[in-house]
């Protein structure tokens, strides 16, 4: 069913026919409804698949950082499908249909301010994890008061926690707890820097693999 907007000749929103409307970004689009097919898809669209749904649950579950980390990219590209590209390129590893995320690679946020210097992330009983990092000299995009993100990822349980905005960049250092029940589980972790308005933030920095005590 489809939704006019202006008249016969304006923007919808729907199925008329063999018609698609659909709005995109703000950008009004129409194209024809694909035949369905009777063939099995190939091996490489199998493969295909296989990539595009592990990375697109990623991004999913990560969304809220997605939707921070890659807001400068405003250019008919959302945020998600910035991150869902780049992840697609480089951060895949492993076989078909085992394919795995390379964890190393993702990059939870991508912009100008200055990345965390020599950080490091030790764990401690009692699901903490102690980090710490570096000053480097001030600049415009390294300022005291712009605040440090931290992100844990478990993969057993397909969970994630944070702690948003948690510190200040000159405080050097964070405890990040994370559920008594991650104990004994390894997680991934990373950070990354957001200025005062929230408008601007660092490359991520991912923190290693951690195995929590």
């Amino acid at each position: 069913m489809g939704t006019y907007k202006k008249g016969i000749l304006g923007s919808f929103r729907g199925i008329i026919g063999t018609v698609i409307g659909s709005i995109w970004n703000g950008i009004h689009y129409m194209r024809s409804l694909p035949e369905p097919s009777s063939k099995s898809p190939s091996t490489e669209q199998m493969n295909i698949r296989f990539r595009f749904s592990l990375i697109g649950s990623f991004v999913k579950l990560m969304q809220a950082h997605i939707a921070e980390g890659y807001q400068s990219f405003t250019n008919g590209m959302t945020p998600a499908n910035a991150a869902t590209g780049y992840h697609l390129k480089n951060a895949i590893t492993g076989m078909a249909p085992d394919y795995q995320i390379d964890f190393p690679k993702v990059i939870l946020s991508v912009g100008k301010l200055n990345k965390a210097r020599n950080i490091k992330a030790v764990p401690a009983v009692g699901g903490e994890i102690d980090c710490d990092w570096e000053m480097s000299s001030f600049t415009e995009y390294d300022e005291k008061l712009d605040s440090a993100t931290f992100v844990v990822y478990n993969p057993e349980r397909n969970m994630v926690v944070s702690a948003r905005k948690a510190i200040t960049r000159s405080a050097l250092k964070y405890k990040m707890l994370v559920p008594f029940d991650f104990v004994g589980d390894e997680v991934h972790l990373w950070m990354y820097f957001v200025s005062p308005s929230g408008k601007s933030v660092s490359n991520s920095n991912y923190l290693g693999k951690i195995t929590v005590l």
